[in-house]
């Protein structure tokens, strides 16, 4: 009789083998968040593989990291503009400025601050010329006629322009005639007549006399007198 079989196989860990996740390569980075003062980026990956019977699990798929992390340029500020100042001249052309201050200055690469003076011309009419006259003449005789008053003339040497002066060409003055065109003349008054009203407030008049009519001076001055005037009235009686 044959001997039995040696040899006994039998199946065993008829388990799934585990299978560890697989990635993808990374992607590239997205685009900053930020063109400035720190923002993030982000790349990723994919699954090709999945973990299966308990192998390991997959890494994370997403990786973010920050970036442009310099400061952002700050733009100069200026305030506003002061009123101009007094123009330099009154004719002629002359400049006008106003000025504005920074409140802010350009940091971190920003834009320069702008002209903080502003010059502009002014007055730029042209300045008048006053009239200029040559030599006086000699001065004329003593008129009798006219308030005892002499004159001359002159002509023009530089005629007015742009609104200047005008020439006077013409020169009086006051002249003396012993007994005639005295410089001084004495005015004599009268008495004050009575007040205009017999009660409040109304005017009196006086009136001068000249002891020497020939002293024709004195006929530049008025020769009436008016000044106001009070009187009490009287109580009324109740």
């Amino acid at each position: 009789k044959k001997c039995p079989a040696l040899d006994d196989t039998q199946s065993c860990n008829n388990n799934n083998c585990p299978i560890d996740c697989q990635v993808s390569q990374w992607s590239t980075f997205g685009v900053c968040s930020a063109s400035c003062g720190g923002g993030t980026k982000t790349r990723s990956r994919t699954v090709t593989t999945p973990a299966q019977h308990g192998g390991q699990a997959c890494p994370a798929l997403d990786d973010t990291q920050s970036c442009n992390n310099n400061n952002c340029p700050i733009d100069c500020q200026v305030g506003q503009w002061t009123t101009f100042s007094p123009c330099s001249a009154s004719c002629g052309g002359g400049t006008k400025t106003r000025s504005r201050t920074v409140t802010t200055p350009a940091q971190h690469g920003g834009q320069a601050c702008p002209a903080l003076s502003d010059t502009q011309s002014c007055n730029n009419n042209n300045c008048p010329i006053d009239c200029q006259v040559n030599t006086w003449g000699e001065w004329g005789a003593c008129d009798t006629a006219n308030n005892c008053r002499r004159q001359r003339t002159t002509t023009v040497k530089i005629p007015a322009s742009n609104g200047g002066k005008p020439c006077n060409l013409t020169q009086v003055e006051d002249c003396q005639i012993p007994d005639v065109c005295d410089l001084e003349c004495e005015l004599q008054y009268k008495d004050w007549g009575p007040c205009s009203v017999t009660c409040g407030t109304g005017t009196r008049t006086r009136i001068t006399h000249e002891p020497n009519p020939n002293k024709s001076r004195c006929n530049q001055f008025s020769t009436t007198q008016t000044e106001a005037c009070t009187v009490e009235c009287a109580p009324s009686k109740g």
